[in-house]
């Protein structure tokens, strides 16, 4: 029998045709057994998806199942995840804008926690040149500025009779767009 190696995972012993070869490791294979690996893949590709409990494999095999709305991301908040879940729930959106709506979202929630900053330490902050504005204030603001062009990105409709956004002004307008 070859030579044995211990899997970092299971911590059983294994041969090393059981685990993937990898140049960048000293012996050139991998710290985990290809059951550990395997596992940890289909662990990850299901991790984040939220409430679409509905697989491609699923669609395969029944083509009268259609997935709900996608839950929000793993890494959003409780505004972030509010926001995803009310624009989802209300408007279909296109690969694309779901990467817009999750960016939007991770926005909203950073402001969140750069307003609990300023909400704990003061506007106000003590520097060696004298009080100064926080540092937090002027992300923040900064972060507004980035959720504004992110929500007029979106383009979502008003709410009224499916009318959509007034036309966008100034720098958060598209240049060169039909209009």
């Amino acid at each position: 029998m070859g030579e044995l190696k211990h899997c970092a995972k299971c911590g059983e012993s294994k041969p090393l045709a059981a685990f993937y070869r990898d140049v960048s490791t000293n012996d050139g294979h991998r710290s985990t057994c290809h059951e550990c690996d395997t596992a940890r893949q289909r662990e990850r590709r299901t991790r984040g998806k939220g409430d679409l409990r509905v697989t491609s494999g699923d669609l395969r095999k029944s083509p009268d199942v259609t997935p709900g709305p996608p839950g929000p991301p793993g890494d959003l908040q409780a505004s972030g995840c509010a926001l995803w879940v009310a624009v989802v729930a209300e408007w279909d959106l296109d690969a694309h804008e779901l990467q817009l709506l999750h960016e939007t979202a991770r926005t909203v929630d950073l402001c969140d926690r750069l307003q609990v900053v300023l909400d704990d330490e003061g506007a106000m902050s003590e520097s060696s040149q004298g009080v100064r504005v926080h540092p937090a204030a002027v992300e923040l603001r900064q972060q507004r500025i980035v959720l504004a062009r992110l929500l007029v990105a979106l383009n979502l409709p008003s709410g009224e009779d499916g009318a959509t956004a007034r036309p966008a002004r100034g720098v958060y307008s598209i240049r060169g767009g039909a209009g």
